[in-house]
């Protein structure tokens, strides 16, 4: 899976799908292998605050069988 930001910093991270705890800077994209465990739908919030309208930040990953 390819992370990348237009502005600011966020983070994410996922237990479930085995991504460890990620930074993510505008203008640098990172690469994460994804292990996930089970299918299934994943919001993973932004683990790092960022700023105006942080608490409504988050990426949403559809696992399928």
């Amino acid at each position: 899976m390819r992370f990348t930001s237009a502005a600011g910093v966020h983070g994410v991270a996922s237990t479930d799908l085995g991504i460890p705890a990620t930074m993510i800077t505008a203008d640098k994209p990172v690469s994460v292998v994804v292990t996930p465990k089970k299918a299934g739908t994943y919001k993973l919030p932004c683990t790092i605050v960022c700023g105006p309208g942080h608490a409504d930040m988050a990426l949403t990953v559809d696992v399928k069988p």
